[in-house]
């Protein structure tokens, strides 16, 4: 059952991947996996796993947690060095996923310690890859803190180190730093490599992230031609990608948005058909506590100066009318900020360039 779980992970399926993590769990309690010696390790691993993909979703997170703590515990109680690193490592994501910024750098030093006593570069590298990440989301709150270099030397560390089965995963992270950075040949080359190690993997996560980023690094770099190819690169993607990480695949439609309105003739259905695809899939599969529906949209507002702007208010007015329809059916409260910034583009007059 754990391999099960361990298959339907890596193709994507974190709903199958949980049934079977917890079915195996379960099994591994009724045969002695707490007092039989030799099925300790392997209930173990089976929480680590549950903790990991239970912590995907904000819904089941506090249940991640308590159960990696538990691990822990697991772990020490039998003096297995490499579970007890891993499982710091998992519920540092746990932290790291619903905002706890603080307990997750602790977590993650924790696990540290002790892959680098054992000199485990392949657990070390997917660590500096965690922490990385986090780095850079920390930049967004305290920059004079954490400047963006340490995020990226944490990234640079991990690909040198770290094991080829998160490759995409690492190079992926080092683009976004790139993209903040303003480092847009970079950020290309990476989401790139990312994308097409993905493809062959497959890792379904970062085929569609590295897709969704490349579109808005495209917008960045006037690449206004590409956006036949990309529209079709993100249709084809698999199903179960699609399905399973919603929230990515919001980020490549509103990517397209961006690509759309620099067209030399934007198609407002288009844009509409794209923003629509794009906000309801991110609004309500919106699961990390770092995501942001706001700072999305706004980013798109650095372009208007450039554009029409009876085609951003007939665009806005459109938009304004889905989010607060869909605002009234759903009671989510990130509708009700779509509302407020569509309101805006609804009556958006000839701006300046933002610098």
């Amino acid at each position: 059952m754990n391999a099960l779980g361990w298959a339907y992970r890596l193709c994507g399926d974190i709903q199958k991947a949980e049934i079977y993590y917890w079915e195996a769990r379960r099994k591994c309690i009724l045969e002695g996996g707490l007092e039989r010696d030799e099925l300790k390790e392997d209930y173990g691993w089976i929480s680590n796993n549950l903790a990991f993909v239970l912590s995907e979703n904000k819904e089941t997170r506090e249940q991640a947690m308590d159960i990696g703590r538990d691990a822990i515990k697991h772990w020490q109680s039998i003096g297995h060095d490499i579970g007890l690193g891993a499982a710091f490592l998992v519920l540092g994501n746990s932290y790291y996923r619903d905002g706890r910024r603080s307990s997750a750098l602790e977590a993650y030093e924790k696990a540290l310690e002790i892959f680098k006593l054992l000199e485990h570069y392949d657990w070390l590298g997917r660590i500096y890859s965690w922490r990385g990440i986090l780095y850079l989301d920390l930049n967004q709150k305290d920059p004079n803190k954490y400047d963006l270099e340490k995020a990226e030397k944490e990234l640079i560390r991990s690909l040198e180190i770290g094991s080829q089965d998160i490759r995409a995963m690492m190079l992926n992270r080092l683009g976004r730093v790139y993209m903040r950075q303003g480092k847009w040949q970079e950020a290309e080359k990476c989401m790139q490599e990312s994308f097409e190690l993905a493809q062959k993997l497959p890792d379904y996560r970062y085929w569609i992230a590295s897709l969704a980023r490349l579109f808005s690094i495209a917008t960045e770099l006037g690449q206004h031609k590409k956006l036949d190819e990309y529209h079709k690169l993100l249709e084809d993607c698999p199903e179960i990608a699609k399905k399973s990480y919603k929230y990515d695949l919001g980020l490549g439609y509103i990517g397209l948005t961006k690509l759309s309105f620099i067209q030399e003739n934007p198609d407002k259905k288009t844009i509409i058909a794209y923003l629509k695809h794009g906000i309801s899939l991110l609004v309500e599969s919106e699961s990390y506590a770092h995501s942001n529906i706001s700072g999305r949209l706004e980013l798109i507002e650095k372009d208007f100066y450039k554009i029409n702007p009876l085609l951003i208010r007939s665009i806005g007015q459109k938009l304004e009318e889905y989010s607060s329809k869909k605002s009234s059916q759903h009671h989510n409260v990130c509708y009700n900020k779509v509302t407020e910034i569509m309101h805006r583009w609804a009556n958006w007059k000839k701006e300046e360039k933002i610098v």
